[in-house]
């Protein structure tokens, strides 16, 4: 078992922070946790969704006003 889980003092977190390389680390009394949330970045991902939707609408227009200018 876990020594924080099992730990008979409940300290209240004293510090919490994140760096740049996506780090968390929070400090509880006299120990300290650090997780990596790095693989949690998706902004790439999103980047290039986006991009497609971006896409995607322009070619509507386009679609749209080609409709729009036969039927006038």
């Amino acid at each position: 078992m876990d020594g924080q889980i099992a730990a008979s003092a409940d300290d209240d977190i004293t510090v919490a922070s994140i760096d740049a390389s996506s780090v968390l680390k929070i400090d509880e009394g006299t120990s300290s946790v650090t997780v990596d949330l790095s693989a949690l970045e998706e902004s790439a991902d999103i980047t290039a969704v986006q991009t497609d939707v971006d896409q995607n609408e322009a070619d509507a227009d386009v679609a749209i006003l080609t409709v729009q200018n036969d039927v006038d």
